[in-house]
């Protein structure tokens, strides 16, 4: 699982909102992205809509 480091759009990197800690990042002013286009899930790929449970 590759994850990549994506800077915060909430504060742009700052950390902080309006004098506060930034609620997105938690005030690193970067968040941790998974990066899924190197990893595919086969659990999903076996998924199909029949499978789904009936509510």
């Amino acid at each position: 699982m590759n994850i990549k480091r994506q800077t915060c759009s909430l504060c742009n990197g700052e950390g902080r909102t309006g004098g506060h800690e930034c609620p997105s990042c938690g005030g690193k002013g970067y968040i941790d992205v998974i990066d899924y286009e190197k990893q595919i899930d086969p659990f999903w790929d076996k998924l199909k809509l029949s499978d789904e449970p009936e509510f």
